[in-house]
């Protein structure tokens, strides 16, 4: 609400001023995790570095207003497939354990954009705030244990999570390269991090030995906080419409 209502005001103030331009922005991008863990959290417990993940491809849409030559107001809308992976070995009780994360994610992220005034090319940086909704995401965790090389236990667990919004932020830096006056084309290097907590966990796979199991039945009730963090390259087409007042 108050992120509309700031646009909101940002619209009547630019009345009047110079430079004033829709634009739409549309283009793909590759995300790469910005962290990693080396605990040894599973399920039956919250994680605490575990779930720093975010690698993944990005596709995305912007639409943008100028509000004069170096200021521009932004409402994104992306769709992104994020995995991470975390192998911990094995414990001092001979346990292993190996998490995989993968998840489908469409944000909404409001913001703003400050750029140079050039024809030819410009620098420009953006800073939004991400709203993730509609989110999927699967948790694959494994664990083999041997007790003193005396027994085999092999398990494993697929979770699904859903519901509830994620909030964080979005930074880049990049810059664009005209063509024409209605055309250009823009490269960005960005960093995005956002918090998410799932209101939902069901079990959809449970095997202990390759047998199927009804054992851990209150395992979806552990629903830790996921952050989605990554660094990524986002490469798209702008295009202007109406004419640019000088």
């Amino acid at each position: 609400m108050k992120t509309m209502t700031i646009f909101i005001l940002l619209l009547m103030l630019s009345v009047g001023m110079k430079g004033q331009r829709f634009y739409v922005n549309a283009g793909i991008g590759q995300e790469f995790n910005s962290g990693s863990s080396s605990n040894y959290a599973s399920p039956f417990s919250p994680p605490a570095n575990l779930n720093d993940f975010g690698a993944g491809s990005n596709e995305f849409f912007t639409l943008g207003y100028t509000i004069f030559k170096h200021l521009s107001i932004e409402l994104g809308a992306s769709y992104i497939q994020v995995e991470g992976e975390s192998q911990n070995g094995f414990t001092p009780y001979g346990t292993s354990m190996d998490n995989h994360l993968s998840a489908d994610r469409y944000r909404a992220i409001p913001g703003l954009k400050l750029s140079g005034a050039s024809d030819e090319i410009n620098l420009f940086g953006r800073i939004g705030m991400i709203c993730g909704v509609a989110g999927i995401m699967t948790r694959d965790f494994r664990s083999g244990s041997s007790s003193y090389g005396t027994s085999n236990n092999d398990y494993e667990t697929i979770i699904r999570y859903n519901g509830n919004i994620s909030a964080g932020i979005l930074l880049a830096l990049g810059f664009e390269i005209q063509f024409f006056k209605w055309l250009s084309w823009n490269t960005e290097i960005s960093y995005t991090n956002e918090q998410w907590l799932p209101r939902n966990a069901d079990i959809i796979y449970n095997v202990l030995n390759g047998l199927p199991t009804n054992s851990n039945p209150n395992l979806p009730q552990f629903k830790p906080l996921y952050t989605i963090s990554s660094w990524g390259i986002n490469t798209g087409i702008t295009f202007k419409f109406g004419k640019k007042k000088s």
